[in-house]
């Protein structure tokens, strides 16, 4: 009887180390997690401030992106000014071009009629 409750006694002492080498396994596991879990929220924040960062950075460049777009609106408005203002002095130059070819043709037909005069006399 002893034999045997000295027998049961070290299956229990091996069960017993068993689950303890268990537990300790569990607890390191346990705190790996604690630890993981503090090292995220001590990420969080970090994390926040990069997003935060991240939204000031895209409403600047949306800023940039209407700016450029109203200097290129200003830009387009002030060449389409420019293209009509050229049209319009071609236009005028035209005018003056054509008014300038009649009187040259008027004073021909003069100096042609005064030639004809002259060579009369």
């Amino acid at each position: 009887a002893l034999a045997q409750m000295k027998a049961r006694y070290e299956k229990l002492e091996s069960k017993l180390i068993k689950v303890d080498c268990k537990r300790e396994d569990l607890e390191e596991r346990l705190l790996e997690k604690e630890l993981a879990e503090k090292g995220k929220e001590k990420d969080i924040p970090r994390l926040q401030g990069l997003v935060r960062q991240l939204r000031l950075d895209l409403n600047e460049a949306r800023g940039t992106i209407k700016r450029i777009e109203k200097e290129r609106k200003k830009e387009r408005k002030h060449h389409g000014t420019i293209y009509e203002e050229a049209s319009t002095v071609k236009a005028s130059l035209e005018i003056e071009n054509a008014s300038l070819k009649r009187k040259v043709s008027l004073l021909e037909k003069k100096l042609d009629g005064a030639r004809e005069m002259e060579t009369k006399n």
